[in-house]
């Protein structure tokens, strides 16, 4: 039997339901939904079928072993912050789950880093979308981003980028290229 990794994963915790983000300008919602309060849009970001919707790291693990999945990587996002559900769920299952962290490009970036992975996550992951709303004048090339870059090569991290599409403030192919020749 071949061995399944799934390297994107999402656990919705309990707390989250009812969530107010006003930086991102979203409600986390019943039935699944993330309402975009901006432009009153409303997403699924889990199946709408169950009205109080969450989604434990136990419920993932019964979806994995019904589809054979042996391990999975919990992703999340600016978004829906939960570094401390992730390294939870990690910790509770650590033959079944590796985490990713996300990290903000603040002063306290580099001592959240070495935190977060102390405490089992071996990841980080920005995601673009949601980086571009918070700090619109974000980039990957900057000397505090180096910092980063450099911490996690030194720590053996992870790290996923997902850029959005071509043309938004997330999408910096050039500076992803001058990054990786550094």
């Amino acid at each position: 039997m071949q061995n399944m990794i799934d390297c994107h994963v999402h656990i919705r915790p309990e707390w989250l339901l009812g969530f107010k983000d006003e930086r991102m300008g979203v409600t986390f919602g019943t039935y699944g939904v993330i309402l975009n309060r901006e432009n009153q849009r409303e997403r699924y970001y889990m199946p709408e079928y169950v009205q109080a919707t969450k989604f434990t790291a136990e419920s993932l693990i019964q979806v994995m072993d019904r589809h054979g999945i042996e391990k999975a990587v919990i992703l999340h996002s600016l978004i829906h912050p939960m570094n401390w559900d992730v390294v939870a769920a990690v910790n509770r299952y650590p033959d079944r789950f590796a985490g990713a962290m996300v990290v903000e490009p603040t002063d306290s970036a580099l001592k959240n880093i070495r935190k977060l992975q102390s405490v089992g996550l071996s990841a980080m992951k920005f995601e673009m979308g949601t980086f571009a709303r918070a700090y619109p004048d974000f980039k990957f090339d900057t000397p505090e981003m180096y910092k980063i870059w450099a911490l996690a090569e030194e720590l053996g991290l992870t790290v996923t980028i997902d850029t959005h599409p071509v043309g938004t403030l997330g999408y910096q192919v050039e500076a992803f290229e001058i990054i990786i020749r550094d």
